[in-house]
């Protein structure tokens, strides 16, 4: 019994099979390999002109890529990377290293801040001459601040510190 079961099983998947093999075989469907090409039909009326296309100019050569821009300098790329406060501060206060390129990138944003403030403040007023004023006092104060720095360095020069040396005489130091 379980034997004829196994055999009309395996007969009906066989009627079955070949029903949908006739279904979908190329004899009852015989453009079915022609579909992919079912996109280019619209270009079927230019069939004729294809012989014509070799005497067709050459079309025009690609313009060429934009070049790349050349690479920041390592030494800007450190400093900027530093400024952020990515290394320990021990690092960013070695002398004339990573501390002091972190101050020269700090005062040029002061800087840029500073001109765009007083730029916007002189376009709201709609007065040039403060802005004039503004940038004068400040170059004043800058002046001022350098020249005080400047003679106090060289006062300190100037002054000779006296002290004894271990046999107690007296001597002069610069």
């Amino acid at each position: 019994m379980a034997i004829r079961r196994q055999q009309r099983v395996s007969s009906l998947e066989a009627q079955v099979g070949s029903r949908h093999d006739s279904l979908f075989s190329s004899s009852s469907f015989p453009l079915l390999p022609l579909l992919p090409l079912l996109p280019l039909l619209p270009l079927l009326p230019l069939l004729p002109l294809l012989p014509l296309l070799p005497l067709l100019p050459p079309l025009p050569p690609l313009p060429p890529l934009p070049p790349l821009p050349p690479p920041l300098p390592l030494l800007l790329l450190h400093s900027v990377y530093h400024s952020f406060g990515v290394v320990g501060k021990k690092k960013r206060r070695e002398a004339g290293g990573v501390g002091e390129m972190r101050w020269v990138f700090n005062k040029m944003i002061n800087l840029q801040t500073r001109a765009k403030a007083v730029a916007l403040d002189a376009i709201l007023t709609n007065s040039a001459s403060t802005w004039i004023l503004d940038d004068i006092q400040f170059k004043k104060q800058a002046q001022r601040y350098n020249d005080t720095y400047q003679n106090e360095t060289k006062q300190s020069t100037k002054d000779k510190i006296i002290f004894e040396d271990a046999k107690g005489e007296a001597k002069e130091k610069n």
